[in-house]
């Protein structure tokens, strides 16, 4: 019989679920979620993981695994914005990272890399379109994850041109669509 162990990994606030049953190998069990408000500092929960230090198999709330012979013990993993400028947050975003990410030393100096360029090329892109702003709540949230290995951005927001929707002359003389979908 083996059992699933959930561990703060450091957490400041709030507690870890508890899963009291026993399972037989190959049972397939459940992954909980936060449950119990896990929190660390400013850090805020970012899913379960094999390892304390990110560097294990992932295993997000809601996902499945085949359990073994043996006890999983899952490790909480965090999203932070220690070392970021201005904590991580500008004008129209917000930047967080895994801090799982910061083993590798890939953190937090990449993301401070981005954050600059990601707030020049909105003002860019909000020039070529008159000055026009998505309706949106700003700060957006930008999430840096460790998923399997390699980071991933977060969230994926893909602009497409609606049906029916005609060009309007460009700013430098192209077309362009004022008219989106996310």
């Amino acid at each position: 019989m083996a059992k699933v162990i959930y561990n703060g990994n450091g957490n400041t606030g709030g507690s870890v679920p508890v899963d009291n049953n026993n399972y037989n190998a190959g049972d397939t069990v459940t992954i909980l979620g936060n449950t119990g408000g896990l929190g660390k500092s400013s850090d805020t929960f970012a899913y379960w993981n094999t390892a304390a230090n990110g560097s294990g198999t992932v295993r997000g709330p809601g996902s499945t695994l085949a359990i073994g012979a043996s006890d999983v013990t899952l490790f909480a993993q965090w999203y932070t914005n220690t070392g970021l400028t201005g904590g991580g947050t500008t004008t129209h975003y917000k930047f967080t990272y895994d801090s799982a990410l910061t083993t590798g030393g890939l953190e937090p100096a990449r993301t401070n890399a981005v954050i600059a360029a990601c707030e020049n090329d909105f003002n860019l892109m909000k020039g070529w379109f008159g000055g026009i702003e998505l309706s949106y709540s700003y700060p957006v949230s930008i999430l840096v994850a460790n998923l399997g290995g390699g980071a991933s951005w977060g969230p994926p927001i893909t602009l497409k041109r609606q049906r029916g929707c005609q060009p309007v002359a460009g700013p430098h003389g192209g077309r362009s669509h004022r008219r989106f979908t996310l």
